[in-house]
């Protein structure tokens, strides 16, 4: 905006999730994704200067940006975009001093979309790459859980089978003396290494705490 010196500019950046581009700080009414304004912008190849589209009063869609424009009082958009993909669009409104936009204020729009562009979507790779990331790694503790589970398991049976043998052996032995004194040894090993199985499950499927770390922005 002080470079062109505008009145204004606002941005309107693509959100997937409401189907809509949405102005950055959400005080402008969104432009919904495929509607006529979006789709003739997306075949755009550079900015649409209000003035220069209403010269052209036999194009259609010409005629038609320009209104959109004019609704929102701008005077200019700047599309960003990469190959066939509207990211979002730059609106600008008149330049203070009232002058028209120069063709090296359309050039400079059209580098500047052009570059914030491919910054968004490198940044848009880059979460996806994140999400990935992350749920590779779930996928790979859940299979390494379930390993896990299915080896506890057979941990757990056997000492259970052992107090339980005792247990149904009990009510015949009860005055052996012997007997008692190995059924207590056996269940109190037994029921504490089944204990620290479980804490040990527990505690591998316990979230990890975050770590910081530096890292190279570039």
């Amino acid at each position: 905006g002080d470079t062109l010196q505008t009145e204004f500019v606002t941005a309107y950046l693509l959100q997937p999730a409401a189907h809509a581009y949405v102005e950055i700080q959400e005080k402008a009414q969104p432009f919904v994704a495929g509607e006529t304004f979006v789709t003739m912008l997306t075949k755009r190849q550079g900015p649409v200067v209000r003035e220069e589209a209403l010269l052209e009063e036999h194009n259609v869609e010409s005629v038609f940006l320009a209104t959109k424009l004019t609704e929102r009082q701008a005077e200019i958009c700047a599309p960003i975009s990469t190959q066939d993909r509207l990211i979002g669009f730059l609106l600008l409104g008149q330049k203070r001093n009232r002058d028209i936009f120069s063709v090296e204020d359309v050039r400079l729009l059209s580098t500047l979309g052009t570059e914030v562009a491919v910054a968004l979507e490198n940044a848009r790779l880059y979460e996806e790459l994140r999400s990935s990331q992350v749920m590779l790694a779930r996928t790979d503790r859940l299979a390494a859980v379930g390993t896990l589970a299915a080896g506890i398991a057979h941990e757990i049976r056997n000492p259970l089978v052992a107090v339980q043998t005792f247990v149904q052996l009990l009510p015949e032995q009860i005055d052996d003396p012997e007997f008692r004194t190995t059924f207590l040894e056996l269940t109190n090993s037994e029921l504490e290494r089944v204990a620290t199985l479980i804490n040990d499950l527990m505690a591998f499927a316990r979230p990890s705490p975050a770590t910081l770390d530096e890292a190279r922005i570039n």
